[in-house]
């Protein structure tokens, strides 16, 4: 089974197990820490706009279980950011053209059922 290998706060090595897609098998586990080292894993440097989606859908999924399809999503997120600056083409510089499932696995949240697999 994959992992994600990242350093902890004091140094010492954390060996996180993750699916084939790169979805961690314990989202309970999910740390910031742990975003960044997905974030680098996928190329994506993570800026204070980034961890404003990352928090949203977190937020998002605690309290419904689920991650929408994009276009609900950027919906929800113009709402909480109260900006309708937001939109696919802003999330897609962000993070990448499939940006729902790159959203769901920097935040920890399982693979969403309406994400096609990459592999």
């Amino acid at each position: 089974m994959p992992h994600l290998n990242i350093e902890k706060e004091n140094g010492d090595p954390l060996n996180i197990e993750t699916d084939a897609e790169g979805f961690l098998k314990d989202p309970s586990l999910w740390q910031p820490s742990i975003a960044s080292a997905i974030a680098h894993h996928l190329g994506i440097n993570l800026t204070d706009q980034h961890w404003e989606v990352i928090h949203f859908a977190r937020q998002f999924y605690q309290q419904y279980q689920t991650i929408p399809v994009a276009r609900i999503f950027i919906k929800q997120l113009q709402i909480h950011l109260q900006s309708d600056t937001v939109n696919s083409m802003y999330l897609i510089g962000l993070f990448n053209a499939q940006l729902i499932r790159t959203i769901a696995q920097i935040a920890g949240i399982p693979k969403p059922s309406h994400c096609f697999s990459s592999l």
